[in-house]
C-alpha cells in the first residue's frame, strides 16, 4: 500500500489522482452512511451528493493540471526540469 501523505488539504495517497481520491473516500463514507441507514437510502444519498460534487471535482482537476504545466514549462523550467 501506499504511504499516505498530505495534498491540497487532502488525504491522497502518492501518486493517486483526484478521481481516485474522490472515489476511494466516497466508497469509504457509503460504507459508514450504509450502516447507519440501510442500503437502499444510503445508495441514493450516495448519488446525490455524487453529483452535486462531480463539477467541483472536475475543477479541481482542471486547475491540478494548470499548476503542473506551469511548474514545467517556462521559467520553472531550469529548476524543476
Amino acid at each position: 500500500m501506499a504511504v499516505a501523505r498530505k495534498v491540497h488539504n487532502s488525504n491522497r495517497l502518492a501518486g493517486e489522482t483526484i478521481h481516485e481520491w474522490y472515489a476511494r473516500t466516497m466508497e469509504i463514507w457509503h460504507e459508514q452512511m450504509r450502516g447507519m441507514m440501510g442500503s437502499d437510502a444510503a445508495k441514493q444519498l450516495y448519488e446525490d451528493v455524487g453529483g452535486h460534487h462531480l463539477k467541483r471535482l472536475r475543477e479541481l482537476e482542471r486547475r491540478e493540471r494548470a499548476i503542473g504545466r506551469r511548474l514545467f514549462t517556462g521559467h520553472h523550467a531550469a529548476r524543476f526540469g
